[in-house]
């Protein structure tokens, strides 16, 4: 009878010798969630995670990603990591979007049924900056600019008119309507609608919207009457910023925000994000006139009141009077 029992033990460690063997080591599953997530994730989301990646097979000890994913190892190896970006000569904001990028992983073995429980990466704490927006000045000195150069491009600069146009239309979308250089990029002249005064924000191959799949953003009177004519476009441009053959004028957001920076530099403007400036205006100039804070969030389309308040950064003089003189 010693003899069954023993022959039965053995038997049940080799089994659980086997299923072990047979979990798949971090690494293995790190490759296989970057894979994946190229179906769905933006070029610059998956060029993050490729980095994440990099940095964690460099993590000391470096056999720490060959191990089998377990939850012993993985937290283990979450510790590491970020004693490993305490090393880079990063920003706290640049370290905690690695470490967020390593929770993104976790919790999609969570989703897979790699783990049993979700395990919660350390974070970082930041201190939260409020974010710098153009004053109305600055942000009509930037249309000027760009109208100059349009009207005095001759010679070799005649050909890049053409880019001068789609600066202006960029300028007028971002300071009236609040959407991301993300956005403004792969918007269809499809999804812009004069007759309902929509403007539809969905996703695309190259943008995954923050909240949600679709949204729809009102439209001013501003930006009304400057896409009514705007719009009388060839019938072979698909987008909103088109070469004029259907095809997209920036292949990236980085490759528009530099193009802007050009007239912030012949401006002498500094300290302000060259498109995410003109956000940042639109939120602080509707809180400013008055625009409750329920509806300023729906407009900036944040998840969080806590998000929109960071554009909210309002403390001067001017401002607090104008507030107290709103009582009856």
């Amino acid at each position: 009878m010693a003899d069954v029992h023993q022959l039965l033990r053995s038997l049940m460690e080799e089994i659980g010798s086997q299923k072990e063997q047979d979990v798949p080591s971090i690494s293995k599953l790190l490759r296989k969630w970057i894979r994946e997530s190229k179906r769905f994730r933006s070029m610059k989301t998956i060029g993050s995670y490729e980095v994440t990646a990099t940095y964690i097979r460099s993590s000391k000890p470096k056999s720490q990603h060959l191990k089998r994913c377990n939850s012993e190892n993985l937290k283990q190896l979450s510790f590491n990591f970020k004693d490993f970006l305490d090393t880079r000569k990063l920003s706290p904001s640049s370290k905690n979007s690695y470490l967020i990028n390593l929770q993104t992983f976790y919790n999609w073995l969570k989703t897979e049924g790699y783990i049993p429980d979700r395990i919660k990466v350390p974070k970082i704490k930041v201190s939260e900056k409020s974010i710098k927006a153009y004053t109305g000045k600055q942000m009509d000195d930037i249309k000027r600019q760009i109208k100059w150069r349009m009207e005095n491009a001759t010679g070799t600069q005649r050909g890049r008119k053409k880019f001068y146009q789609h600066h202006l239309r960029a300028y007028y979308m971002a300071r009236y309507s609040g959407l991301r250089c993300g956005e403004i990029l792969n918007l269809k002249l499809s999804d812009i609608i004069l007759e309902k005064r929509e403007i539809w924000v969905r996703d695309s191959e190259d943008l995954i919207v923050k909240g949600a799949k679709e949204e729809s953003v009102p439209m001013s009177d501003k930006l009304f009457h400057f896409l009514k004519y705007d719009l009388k476009r060839s019938t072979l441009e698909i987008w909103y910023l088109d070469t004029g053959f259907g095809n997209k004028a920036y292949a990236k957001s980085l490759n528009l925000t530099n193009a802007m920076k050009t007239h912030l530099r012949a401006l002498g403007i500094s300290g302000v994000k060259p498109m995410h400036g003109f956000r940042a205006a639109f939120c602080r100039n509707l809180g400013l006139s008055g625009a409750p804070l329920p509806i300023l969030k729906d407009l900036m389309r944040h998840r969080n009141l806590e998000t929109t308040l960071r554009y909210m950064d309002i403390h001067g003089e001017d401002q607090k009077l104008k507030a107290i003189n709103q009582l009856v």
